[in-house]
């Protein structure tokens, strides 16, 4: 079964995606350090942005600090657990489902995601 051009698009929208997430990186910040608008980075990740330029992805790689290549699913995303802001002030972990509740901001809940993140990696 041959993958069509629309599925490639969003596979890599998602890796894109993940990958600006594990940075703690808004759509805002990773399109500042790419060069590219922030709704170029939106339909980017959402498939919407049609046909990518190389110097997109090259942009987009070197800002996420990886290569093309794991853009493109060449190379294997790195292994860990997806842990998500809920809510302003809520935050959970897909992989062991912990829930922390109850903070003020949302840079906050940010900050401890990525201190829960840091622990599955230890």
């Amino acid at each position: 079964m041959s993958v069509t051009t629309d599925q490639r698009l969003l596979d890599l929208g998602v890796r894109i995606g993940t990958l600006r997430n594990l940075r703690g990186m808004t759509q805002a910040q990773l399109g500042a350090a790419a060069g590219i608008s922030r709704a170029s980075v939106a339909n980017t990740e959402t498939g919407r942005q049609g046909d990518i330029p190389a110097t997109k992805l090259v942009a987009l790689a070197e800002a996420l600090g990886v290569q093309v290549g794991m853009l493109l699913g060449e190379i294997p995303m790195p292994e860990v657990p997806i842990v998500r802001v809920v809510t302003r002030s809520d935050v959970v972990c897909d992989d062991c489902g912990q829930v922390r509740a109850g903070f003020l901001t949302q840079a906050e809940a940010e900050e401890a995601r990525h201190k829960h993140i840091q622990g599955h990696t230890r």
